[in-house]
Order: C-alpha cells, then sequence, then structure tokens
C-alpha cells in the first residue's frame, strides 16, 4: 500500500470516529478473500462393498504320494459287483523327495471290485477323512488305488470261493427229486386199462407237484451259487494317490528339518491334548 492510499484510510478512519492508532492497524492487516466452493453436477462415483473370497491355502499331497493302510473290513464278494471298504491310514504319507505328511489315524472309503481272471481285488480309494481331538475334522474327495502288501503288486490277493462241494450237493439233491417226481408220474397212468383210484390220483398229483417244485428250488440255489473273491480285515496294504489333495493348513505345523531334503508335516491330533 503507498503513501496516498495510507493517508486515504487514515482520513477515512477520522471521519468515521476512529482514532489513528486505529487507523494504523488497520492499515497493517491483511484481507484474505476464500474462495467459494464449486459445486459439480453430473454423474458420480457409487461404490458398494464386494465380498472376496479368501483363496484357501493348505498343505498339498501330491499325486504319487502312498501310505500303509491296514483292511478294516474284510470282502467276500462275485465277480461283477462293486462294495464298499474302510481302510484305516497306520504311517505318514512318503511323497515325492521325501515329503512327507502326517495323517495317520485317518480313515479312507474306497471302492472293491473282484476279478476272478486275476484272482485279485481291485480298490479305488474315492474319500478321506480326518478328525483332531479339539473336534475339528476334515473330509476331501481322493483318487488311489490300492496294492498289495506282500508282493507290492497293483490289487489285493484274494482267496477263490468255488462253492464246488455246495454245488455238487444241490446237484445230487436235484437229481433225487428229480428220480422221484418221475417214479410218481409213471404210477400214476393207467396201466392194464384199468381206471385207479381217484384218491390215489390225488395223492399221486400231488407229491408229483411237490417234487417238481422242490427240484426247481434245487436248481435255484446251484445258478445262485457263484464262485467269490474273498479278502480278510486286518490286512496292510499300500495305498498310492493318483491325484494331488489340497489339505486345511489348520490341522498341521511345519516342524524342524531332520536334514536338508526332508520336510515333515505333523497332524494336530499329535500336539493338540
Amino acid at each position: 500500500m503507498n503513501t496516498s492510499d495510507s493517508n486515504e484510510v487514515r482520513f477515512h478512519a477520522v471521519d468515521s470516529g476512529l482514532s489513528v492508532a486505529s487507523a494504523d492497524n488497520l492499515k497493517k492487516s491483511s484481507f484474505v478473500v476464500k474462495p467459494k466452493k464449486k459445486y459439480y453436477s453430473g454423474p458420480g462415483v457409487i461404490s458398494f462393498p464386494v465380498k472376496h473370497k479368501r483363496k484357501e491355502e493348505g498343505i498339498t499331497l501330491p499325486s504319487g504320494s502312498y501310505v500303509k493302510a491296514k483292511l478294516m473290513t474284510g470282502i467276500d464278494a462275485p465277480e461283477g459287483k462293486t462294495y464298499p471298504v474302510l481302510l484305516a491310514l497306520d504311517f505318514s504319507y512318503v511323497g515325492p523327495n521325501k515329503h512327507k505328511v502326517d495323517l495317520s489315524g485317518c480313515f479312507i472309503i474306497a471302492k472293491s471290485s473282484p476279478s476272478m481272471a486275476t484272482e485279485r481285488i481291485n480298490f479305488q480309494a474315492t474319500k478321506l477323512s480326518c478328525v483332531s481331538k479339539k473336534g475339528k475334522f476334515f473330509e476331501r474327495k481322493i483318487n488311489g488305488f490300492v496294492a498289495d502288501n506282500s508282493d507290492n503288486t497293483f490289487a489285493v490277493k484274494a482267496e477263490l470261493n468255488s462253492k464246488q462241494g455246495r454245488v455238487a450237493k444241490m446237484a445230487f439233491l436235484k437229481s433225487v427229486v428229480d428220480g422221484i417226481g418221475e417214479i410218481i408220474t409213471r404210477k400214476s397212468k393207467n396201466i392194464g386199462g384199468k381206471d385207479p383210484d381217484s384218491a390215489n390220483v390225488l395223492v399221486q398229483n400231488g407229491a408229483q407237484g411237490a417234487a417238481s417244485r422242490v427240484s426247481d428250488w434245487y436248481l435255484k440255489q446251484v445258478t445262485s451259487l457263484m464262485p467269490t473273491l474273498s479278502v480278510s480285515s486286518g490286512q496292510d496294504v499300500w495305498i498310492v494317490m493318483q491325484d494331488k489333495v489340497l489339505l486345511p493348513n489348520d490341522f498341521f505345523r511345519k516342524n524342524q528339518r531332520r536334514n536338508k531334503d526332508a520336510k515333515v508335516f505333523s497332524y494336530l491330533t499329535r500336539i493338540i491334548d
């Protein structure tokens, strides 16, 4: 502010009834003009909360991993039919590069299908279930096959039950009943042109019909006695994983490596009381 402007302020202040000191203070004060807010019109940005599903992380059981298990339920089945069986894991899974995953105590459900040609029973592992002492559990669909513990060969050796003794017995009894029916049939015929007694005819016809029904029953029993393959419970087998399986991380802890190449994971039942 120049001298003329200062004098004008002083004079205006005196005319308005202000003192010279007040005029000087007014001169020294600065005036700040705040800009007006600008309001924009038009489309704005609208945000919505979106739930993001957290990616599940865990321990991967690689394909090719194997474990020794025990057959909890035996099987005695004919060829062409499939039956479920229960297996219990006894040890840790052994994977590639000495990678171990401890699932001992877990159960596996498998499907069994006998084969008469090889006299072995094929097992297909389909489901894995585990429960910790804290009550937490998980189930996973799996795909694996079973090998015999004695020779490490695909499928498990089975005992053939041909049932030949029972078949021969049933066939003999059927022949006996058929012979009795034939004798009754011959006696019921007219011999020498004489009419038989009506009471005897009724008895003979009834006996003949009964013999025929008994013969049919024995025939049905013979045809139903199919040979079967059996494997008893308590037998040790190997389970080999064909596909990888993702296991929940909450059930495991990572232990210190036993050596530079070993990775060991323990199931929580080992550390939770």
